[in-house]
């Protein structure tokens, strides 16, 4: 089953000192703007923790900041990015041909120095930690020793995986290392094959790879003007692409500009054998959808059908942050040819997230 991980912030907007995104509209606000913004964005939050919950009937976490022990709070309050939990880890499903969970996987990822620590302690890290260390069914895939050396990997930002977890895209970039992608990617980690992981450059100074596009079951969009290539190198992408995906959204550098190469598939599936088969809803800042062509857009609502494209307000993300809604949202992925049969529990289930006091 899909599990899905939000957080509730203490505090919200980008390190002052961040220098490497150009999306980033408003770096400084006033005491006032800064405190609606942060509502908003808890707002966002609790939009986003029903649509799960109740429109989709998948496992939900919210983790409230606000709960974490007095010393472990403080850190938090000096990490307004920390909304975007799925920028510093990920849950990973390995499914069989019969849909049988087979190995649950979770991934901390080596976060940029300004945006280090950004996981709840108590509520995420030590208690994934100690279910890793006492359970067989959990794997911990630990990658932020990295930080020492300087080698970055941020996470749903930095990676784009394909439905089923068979190709990776990261855009080379000050926060995205290929060292660790390649340690991420190993047979006892995610397994994925190293012709399968697609190294990308940008032309322009955008830190992370969801920005640039995104991967669904047959579709994919991405704004392959911005990338940078030689011609042999384009060729051979686009061939990629054609070849994986039935559907190709080309997205321009101005839809770029306006996120419109962000969002995020999710399955949602059925709860019994008898209730039909799974199917796809594609979650989508509106600023997002608003910047796509009218082509893009056509093809996009004719992919999923118009009630299974859902959009939700993103620009207070987008506009302070350089981000949209996909980092916020921890969505576990699928590594395997089908989806997991729903009679399983989720990996939240598992892990018994949000059952801390």
């Amino acid at each position: 089953m899909t599990s899905v991980i939000l957080v509730d912030p203490l505090t919200f907007g980008p390190d002052p000192k961040t220098k490497d995104n150009a999306l980033i509209q408003s770096m400084h606000v006033s005491n006032a703007r800064a405190d609606m913004d942060h509502s908003q964005v808890c707002s966002l939050v609790t939009e986003l923790e029903t649509f799960f919950k109740v429109n989709c009937g998948i496992s939900t976490v919210v983790v409230h900041q606000s709960r974490e022990p007095r010393p472990y709070r403080g850190p938090l309050e000096e990490r307004g990015e920390s909304v975007c939990v799925a920028d510093g880890l990920s849950i990973h499903n390995v499914v069989d041909d019969n849909g049988v969970i087979t190995r649950r996987l979770i991934v901390f990822y080596p976060m940029n120095p300004y945006r280090q620590g950004e996981l709840a302690r108590k509520q995420l890290v030590n208690h994934i930690t100690k279910a890793a260390e006492e359970s067989a069914t959990i794997e911990l895939i630990d990658l932020r020793p990295f930080e020492e050396e300087g080698k970055y990997l941020e996470g749903s930002g930095s990676l784009i995986f394909s439905p089923g977890g068979r190709y990776v895209y990261m855009v080379v970039s000050p926060r995205s290392h290929p060292e660790v992608l390649e340690a991420l990617c190993r047979p006892e980690n995610l397994n994925i094959a190293p012709q399968n992981c697609f190294l990308l450059r940008c032309k322009s100074m955008i830190p992370h790879t969801n920005l640039l596009g995104w991967c669904g079951t047959g579709i994919c969009a991405w704004a392959i003007s911005s990338l940078l290539f030689n011609k042999e190198e384009e060729v051979a992408f686009y061939e990629h692409l054609s070849a994986t995906y039935s559907c190709i959204l080309e997205l321009s550098e101005g839809e770029m500009e306006k996120f419109a190469g962000s969002a995020l598939e999710v399955p949602v599936q059925p709860r019994s054998a008898s209730a039909g088969n799974a199917h796809y809803v594609l979650v989508i800042s509106e600023t997002a959808l608003a910047a796509l062509s009218s082509k893009s857009r056509e093809l996009l609502m004719n992919w999923y059908g118009k009630e299974n494209v859902h959009t939700f307000y993103g620009e207070v993300l987008e506009r302070r942050c350089g981000t949209s809604l996909p980092s916020c949202i921890a969505a576990s992925y699928t590594l395997g040819s089908r989806p997991p049969v729903p009679s399983q529990p989720s990996t939240i289930e598992v892990l018994r997230l949000g059952t801390d006091k």
